[in-house]
């Protein structure tokens, strides 16, 4: 940001750099003013237009009760801490730790074709992360590898996207019918559910978990693909030497019919841990 944009909200977050744009919000990297040793977080600003009071009510409602939910209930050290969530004239923030370290999109663009071991071992602790949220009745429905950090600290993967903003505009626009604008901008959603088949909505993470895998072993842009990949196909023409169980595996979290998809993600765990 330049230094004449520089600003503070909250009274007490410094935004210092303008991280990313999306449809739905911006993301900053900002100081916390509050602690002494002014320490580095995440700001994430929704970008919505309220002309309609009702809306504003609506949003602050589902704000808060989102928050308070990934705040309060989901305990995991693999998912970023969320330490403020409010409304500052009629603008909507969510602060988090800011996690030192690079992105999983960063790592698959500069290691394209990654090992099965290392995608067993990153599916390992996503499903783990997922586990946490699932268990709460929460669908994330926004996961692809750029809300995926790979800690410098300690290499593990940690969760930095709370599919909070994503939710709330899902939710605000479905009475509008205009999901599949919302969503098909994301490839790593399931069109099927995008198309209406919403009561497998757990299904639609385990979808994009399956994506993330066949664009880390196979180095394939996810939207180059078709709403139901054949993984055995894809694997064998890019020469990828991978199991017949991680195949099998990955096919399962891509189906959705219910005579063979996965019910939990338990599940799935216990299948890679076999």
């Amino acid at each position: 940001m330049k230094q004449d944009q520089i600003k503070t909200i909250g009274g007490r977050y410094k935004l210092i750099q303008e991280l990313n744009t999306g449809r739905w919000s911006k993301t900053y990297l900002a100081e916390d003013l509050g602690m002494p040793q002014r320490l580095k977080c995440i700001v994430k600003q929704l970008q919505l237009r309220f002309d309609n009071p009702a809306n504003l009510a609506e949003i602050k409602a589902l704000w808060v009760q989102q928050a308070t939910v990934w705040q309060m209930r989901i305990i995991n050290n693999q998912i970023t801490q969320l330490l403020a969530c409010f409304e500052e004239n009629n603008r909507f923030y969510l602060i988090q730790k800011y996690i030192e370290g690079e992105t999983l999109a960063t790592r698959l663009r500069k290691s394209p074709q990654i090992s099965e071991p290392q995608v067993s071992v990153w599916l390992r602790e996503i499903l783990s992360i997922l586990a946490s949220i699932h268990q709460q009745g929460i669908v994330h429905g926004n996961l692809k590898p750029s809300n995926f950090v790979i800690a410098q600290s300690d290499h593990r993967i940690v969760l930095i996207d709370f599919g909070l903003i994503h939710n709330i505009v899902e939710r605000l626009f479905s009475q509008k019918k205009t999901t599949k604008l919302i969503t098909e901008e994301n490839s790593y959603y399931p069109q099927d559910l995008a198309n209406g088949r919403q009561q497998q909505a757990f299904q639609a993470d385990f979808y994009a978990v399956g994506i993330m895998a066949i664009q880390a072993i196979a180095d394939i842009d996810p939207a180059a693909l078709t709403s139901t990949p054949s993984v055995k196909a894809i694997f064998k023409r890019e020469n990828c030497k991978i199991s017949r169980k991680l195949v099998n595996i990955i096919e399962r979290m891509l189906t959705f019919d219910e005579a063979s998809c996965y019910t939990s993600v338990e599940e799935i765990i216990a299948e890679l841990n076999q």
